[in-house]
Parts: structure tokens; C-alpha cells; sequence
């Protein structure tokens, strides 16, 4: 009962004060400007009033390239709160992400279930994910990320406890837990169907701890189900055969263009209006989808080097800070166009100097985070040294600790040439479990070991 209770005060306490800091960043945002709102942000919002107003989705045609997950979610809003439904559902996401910041502690419990530094681990993580500026930035924009983070999270959640009951309590598995990890999974799809391949990936793991065919082939019926019925309705209003067109436009926008922009020796935005243009000769999003499939695996399948080199560059993107968008929220211009050129003609300091648009005190103010963001990935880095070539206890075998890394990487790795942080804000709270693991134990092998020798002697 008193360890309920002290459960339940952390809880309590880890919402409380992630709430309190992400209301107060929604509310500076929110008078500050517009950094809320982004061109994504436009769009889901048009498609969002499509639906109440003409009980279509779609903007002008129907629309094949995003997920209706999100804008159904802002329709709801704007139903219920008619004018005031933007800063509602940002209240709404702050009250989410701060749910989320729960169950990161709940997960990293699970996740080191029967290692001695379990819970000061999840406190830690819980901490860390609390302050994440990368979650309290995206909290505070007409994004999808944070609703889709809580899910994957709760998803991975439900995972890790069913993986625990049939390995471990050696409990036989309940049909309902794979109906509703499905259904979780498939409900993701629809937020952003980045999650497609990891819905079939975890229903998998669950086959693989179950040894029950009947529990793979009841998750894929209901995943593949639940998708088909978007898929239909794709091939009935646009004549396109898939979930989204987001891949393929995407593939050809993003990555063919950046491709290109080097061969070509352009600006990368100069590259894109001219793939832009390309696009627009083709009046519906299913033949842009085609001829973006098509012209698009050519151009990188005819430079797989060049196009494999910027991608690992780009990749990198997803782990730097986001610090700048935390300046665009409190008001700051940063972010000027122009700056890799500007490295490369006049060096890095004049770049930088033209990144905060002079206010070079802001790039002072940053290097803190930029330092305790490296922290982090070295102790994220010590965990899974840990955790695959020592002999340890973490809680659960090495299986699952590898299956969690594959996510983590899947989320960093799948951008390319145009990612950014933002790309990073589904796994964030993984990183932040395992990153937290890894003080925990830096803590116990150098700083508390000392102390202990200090005290006997």
C-alpha cells in the first residue's frame, strides 16, 4: 500500500510539473508569434475544415498524401471549441506529452524491471523527458508528434508487459492483448504511417515470445483490415492503390532532390521548386505519386554512392538539439537561409553568426544543452555496452533490449537528406530510458564507488 503511494506521488508529481512547463511554453508561443503553426500545420487544419464543412477529406481534391488520423483529431476541436480551437489543442498536447512523461517512467521500470538501479533509472529518464526541450518544442506546434509519441510509447508499453507476463510470469497470452496492441498499432498508422512496418514488426516480437501462429496471423488480419479500409477508399475516390502517397513523394521531393541539388550544383530550395514544378504538371496526387515512385528510384538507383552518402549525412540532423526552434517560440529570427553556403565560402564562425542573425549570445546561451545533449548519447552509448557485452541483470534479456535499438535507429535512420530533429521526437523518450540507464550506471561504478572507498578507509 506504501509503495502505491509513493507510486502515485511520483506520478503526480512528474505530470504536474511537466504540465506546469509546457503551458507556460504554449502560452509564450502562442503570444509571441505564430512558430505554433508550420505548412504542415496549415494543411492538416484545411483538411480538418474540410471535413466539418463539406464532409470531405481532402483540399480541393481528395487527398491521398497525409494520414486523416490528425486532422480528424483537430476537427474535433474545432467542433467543440469552435475560435478558440488551436490554443485547446495545444492544452490538449501538453496534457499528453505530460502523460507520456509518465509512462516513460512506467516503461523504464518494466524495461529494468530486476536491476538494483531500476528506479532511480525511470526517475532519471522520467526527468529527462520532463525537460526535453525537443518534447516541449513539438508540444507546442499543430504537429502530430505528440500524440503519435504517446501512442508509440503506450504501444511499447502494453509490449514490454506482455513480454514480461509470458517470459518471465510464464502467464499464457490473452487474445485481447494482441487485439488491442493491434488496434493501437493500426490507430498509429493513421497518424503517420511511418509506423506501418513496425505494426507488422511488433506483432512478430509477440509471436516470437508466444510461440502461437494464431496470435501472428490474428494481429496481421486485423492490422492489414484496419488499413485495407483506407486503402480502398484511396483506390474508389483518387484510383490510387495504396494508404499514402507520402512515400513516393517524399522519396522524389526529399532525397531524389537532394540527389540532384548536388549533381547539378544548386541550392537544395532551388532544386526543390524546380521538382516542385515538375509535380504540378500532373493534376491529381495519385499520377504525382506515380511519376514520383518512378522518376525518383531512378535518379537514386543511378547514384546510389552519392545518395547513400547524403543520407548518413542527413541522418545526423535527426540528433542535433532543438534549441533553435525553442528561440523561434520565445520571439527570436534565427534560422536564416543560406548558412551551409555561407560555412563553406566564409567559415563557420561567420555561419553561425549568420544562423542567429547576429545574436551570437544565443549561440553561448545554447552550448549547455548542446553539451548535455552529447552527455546524453555517450550514456546512452554506455548502456547498450552494458547492457551486450557484459554479464548484467537489466530486467529483461538481450532480445529485447536489441529490439528497442532497432526502433530507435529505424526513427533516426529513415529520414535522409531533409531530416531534422523533429524526426526524432517519436523515440526521444526511448533514448532518454536508455541514456539515464547509462548515468545511473556511471554514477554507481566511478562516484558512488569512490565514496565508498573514501568511507571504509
Amino acid at each position: 500500500m506504501n509503495e502505491e503511494k509513493s507510486k502515485l506521488k511520483i506520478y503526480v508529481l512528474i505530470f504536474s510539473v511537466a504540465l506546469a512547463i509546457r503551458i507556460i511554453m504554449i502560452l509564450l508561443a502562442y503570444n509571441l508569434g505564430n512558430s505554433y503553426l508550420s505548412s504542415d500545420s496549415h494543411d492538416y487544419i484545411r483538411l480538418a475544415d474540410g471535413i466539418i464543412s463539406n464532409h470531405i477529406y481532402g483540399i480541393n481534391q481528395p487527398e491521398i498524401f497525409r494520414v486523416p488520423g490528425y486532422p480528424v483529431i483537430i476537427s474535433f476541436f474545432i467542433l467543440i471549441f469552435n475560435k478558440f480551437f488551436l490554443i485547446s489543442l495545444l492544452i490538449f498536447q501538453a496534457i499528453v506529452d505530460s502523460l507520456t512523461c509518465i509512462l516513460v517512467y512506467k516503461l523504464s521500470n518494466l524495461i529494468f524491471w530486476n536491476n538494483k538501479a531500476s528506479n532511480k533509472s525511470s526517475i532519471l529518464a522520467s526527468l529527462f523527458q520532463v525537460i526535453s526541450i525537443l518534447a516541449i518544442v513539438y508540444t507546442s506546434k499543430i504537429l502530430s508528434e505528440t500524440i503519435f509519441t504517446f501512442l508509440v510509447i503506450l504501444t511499447l508499453f502494453l509490449l514490454q508487459r506482455l513480454v514480461t507476463k509470458l517470459k518471465y510470469e510464464k502467464q499464457k497470452i490473452r487474445y485481447r492483448s494482441i487485439i488491442i496492441i493491434s488496434f493501437l498499432s493500426s490507430i498509429l498508422c493513421y497518424i503517420r504511417f511511418i509506423f506501418f512496418p513496425l505494426s507488422i514488426f511488433l506483432i512478430i516480437i509477440v509471436y516470437c515470445f508466444s510461440r502461437k501462429i494464431r496470435i501472428l496471423i490474428l494481429g496481421i488480419i486485423i492490422i492489414i483490415g484496419c488499413i485495407g479500409i483506407w486503402c480502398i477508399r484511396n483506390y474508389e475516390v483518387a484510383n490510387y492503390p495504396g494508404f499514402s502517397s507520402v512515400s513516393n513523394i517524399l522519396l522524389y521531393r526529399y532525397n531524389a532532390c537532394a540527389v540532384e541539388s548536388v549533381k547539378n550544383n544548386r541550392s537544395y530550395d532551388t532544386q526543390q521548386k524546380i521538382f516542385d514544378a515538375n509535380l504540378k504538371k500532373y493534376p491529381s496526387q495519385a499520377k504525382q505519386a506515380e511519376f514520383s515512385k518512378n522518376h525518383g528510384m531512378k535518379i537514386l538507383t543511378e547514384n546510389p554512392v552519392l545518395y547513400l552518402n547524403l543520407h548518413l549525412r542527413g541522418d545526423v540532423k535527426t540528433l542535433f538539439p532543438a534549441i533553435g526552434e525553442l528561440y523561434k517560440m520565445l520571439g527570436y529570427k534565427i534560422g536564416s537561409s543560406g548558412t551551409l553556403a555561407i560555412i563553406n565560402s566564409k567559415g563557420l564562425y561567420a555561419g553561425v553568426k549568420h544562423y542567429f542573425s547576429g545574436n551570437l549570445h544565443l549561440f553561448f546561451y545554447a552550448i549547455p544543452v548542446i553539451i548535455f545533449l552529447f552527455l546524453k548519447y555517450l550514456a546512452f552509448l554506455l548502456a547498450f555496452i552494458y547492457i551486450f557485452f557484459t554479464k548484467n541483470n537489466t530486467g529483461n534479456g538481450k532480445l529485447m533490449h536489441l529490439i528497442y535499438l532497432i526502433i530507435i535507429l529505424y526513427f533516426l535512420l529513415i529520414p535522409g537528406p531533409a531530416a531534422t530533429p523533429r524526426f526524432r521526437v517519436p523515440v526521444e523518450s526511448l533514448l532518454n530510458i536508455y541514456s539515464a540507464f547509462g548515468f545511473i550506471l556511471l554514477f554507481n561504478k566511478i562516484i558512488y564507488s569512490k565514496i565508498k572507498k573514501k568511507l571504509v578507509s
